[in-house]
């Protein structure tokens, strides 16, 4: 993404897509660990990337 956003600001458009999976919100039997792992990513790229935009 750091890479992407230069090209970004010199054509003055440009979008970015956050894709992430529905278990970073909801928590399934046995998958616990996994799903706060994915719920860490997720709201992590999400809110470190949000000053550099």
């Amino acid at each position: 993404m750091s890479a992407d956003l230069p090209v970004m600001r010199e054509q003055k458009s440009g979008h970015i897509i956050k894709l992430s999976s529905i278990t970073g919100h909801n928590v399934y039997p046995d998958s616990t660990v996994y799903c706060a792992i994915r719920h860490a990513v997720s709201r992590g790229v999400g809110e470190k990337n949000r000053p550099m935009i």
